[in-house]
């Protein structure tokens, strides 16, 4: 017998008790999607095995560790040293040598002693890029020498080396609101990069989504001196796909044959959450040994999220178009971000009270996020959904708001997400001494999960498109070690 809690669960969604009988059956004959089947089969999941969860390897990880933070710890020359934490990063790295990497960037004392004139462009970009990206508040005016007496353009040769340009064009992606040197950088970088329609700069990716790439790269690129950190790196991406893998067979440990005996799709999608709702807090509370009963606070925020798409769902079946605002406000919540987040920050908190505290004091960080989500979902699938027949999207509700064409309106939602990263850039640099800064990495990784399923059209909707490859090269095949 389900419980008394399922109840209230039930009843956070809906105030009144769900009725099968009184479903018009008219509306049960609802649109095609049209999308393709599932090709990621139960059984191919579950087969998935790695040699990398071995004890050994982790051993060994933990060998080339020592080895590689020898070598940061004798690189005297600053901009070595930037160059070698960049390629940590890169690499998905950092976690490893965080600790390293900060006491490094506090030893140079950047903030007090940088002089711009001291260095060349490539040093400037790469200098400005690491510090904010670790919360030091550098200004723009690094670039003043490097702009026209307007500090709008950028005076320097078009065709400058390709590695010049890179680092300008990712330190641009740091910048804060009303910093127009360095949105000049950015609009001058994509007017001179090729191929730079498809580009997304490193801020707004993650770390291991990234890795292997990075690796591949560096390993053709590799000097003697590095080749402790591409070891260390591919090992490393081995262990963690690994973990990965073990993870995701716990996930699919539900017999699918249960499946089949539920009466109604609407109780299978229903019970099917509510059970792994509970999984996850049980889980949660075990690992972390908190007595509160952490499936309250998730299944608030899927109602929360129910009651969006609910709102959606009515929108689509009248016919009505909302205003741009009223689509943001809903659509932030249906984007799954705050659902997300909660998880997220559910496995990482050390305490509830963290959670409490995060929620309350950094709800501005899981919106920006959130929004991130629902804009890049909106720029990559509002086509295929017009066809289908649905009518929100935050393009469409512009085109009406303002009365201008669907390319208008996709460039002023670009803007959007580039003005909503400069909001998350700035809160990120403000609240840089917080107790919660090591959360709020995790809740912006959010917002580059989104770039990185949404690239190149619609990563989640379309399997068989570059998404299959990305999920082979991250979960499925591991790297050839050295």
């Amino acid at each position: 017998m389900k419980s008394e809690q399922q109840s209230v669960f039930c009843n956070q969604i809906n105030s009144k008790p769900f009725d099968e009988s009184k479903i018009d059956q008219s509306l049960t004959q609802r649109r095609n999607a049209n999308y393709k089947p599932n090709f990621w089969k139960y059984d191919f999941l579950q087969s998935l095995k790695s040699q990398y969860f071995e004890g050994k390897y982790k051993i060994e990880a933990q060998k080339l560790k020592e080895e590689v933070l020898c070598i940061l710890a004798e690189i005297v020359n600053p901009l070595s040293k930037l160059e070698l934490i960049d390629s940590i990063n890169k690499m998905s790295l950092s976690h490893l040598f965080e600790k390293e990497i900060m006491l490094s960037l506090q030893d140079m004392e950047y903030a007090k002693k940088y002089s711009s004139s001291e260095m060349d462009l490539y040093s400037t970009a790469l200098h400005f890029r690491i510090f904010r990206q670790y919360g030091y508040n550098v200004p723009q005016d690094v670039f003043l020498s490097y702009m026209d007496e307007m500090g709008e353009q950028f005076e320097v040769d078009a065709n400058m080396d390709p590695k010049t340009m890179v680092q300008l064009f990712e330190a641009s992606h740091l910048a804060l609101e009303d910093e127009n040197m360095l949105d000049g950088a950015r609009i001058f970088c994509n007017k001179n990069l090729k191929s730079s329609t498809n580009i997304i700069p490193l801020h707004w990716m993650v770390e291991w989504y990234n890795a292997r790439r990075q690796i591949s790269k560096q390993e053709n690129e590799a000097r003697e001196s590095n080749l402790k950190l591409l070891q260390l790196a591919k090992l490393n991406f081995n262990i963690i796909q690994a973990e990965h893998q073990k993870d995701l067979a716990d996930i699919l440990s539900w017999d699918p044959r249960e499946v089949e005996q539920l009466p109604s799709c609407m109780k299978t999608c229903f019970w099917k959450l509510y059970d792994t709702t509970n999984d996850v807090a049980l889980a949660i509370q075990q690992q972390k040994g908190w007595k509160l009963p952490v499936s309250i606070y998730l299944q608030k925020v899927w109602a929360e999220f129910c009651k969006a798409l609910l709102v959606e769902a009515k929108w689509d079946s009248e016919g009505y178009t909302p205003t741009f605002c009223e689509y943001l406000d809903n659509g932030w919540k249906s984007s799954g971000g705050p659902v997300l987040s909660l998880h997220v920050l559910f496995g990482l908190a050390q305490d509830l009270s963290q959670v409490n505290d995060f929620l309350e004091n950094e709800q501005d960080l899981v919106y920006y996020s959130s929004l991130i989500i629902r804009l890049c979902n909106d720029l990559e699938t509002s086509t295929a959904e017009l066809e289908r027949g649905d009518v929100s999207s935050s393009i469409l509700c512009y085109m009406r708001k303002a009365d201008v064409k669907e390319d208008v309106a996709r460039e002023h939602i670009k803007d959007m997400v580039m003005e909503t990263w400069k909001k998350m850039n700035k809160h990120s640099i403000e609240n840089n001494s917080s107790s919660l800064r090591p959360l709020m990495k995790y809740i912006m990784n959010i917002a580059r999960v989104t770039h990185f399923i949404y690239q190149n059209g619609d990563g989640f909707g379309v399997q068989d498109g570059e998404t299959r490859q990305q999920i082979l090269s991250s979960l499925v095949q591991p790297l050839p070690l050295m």
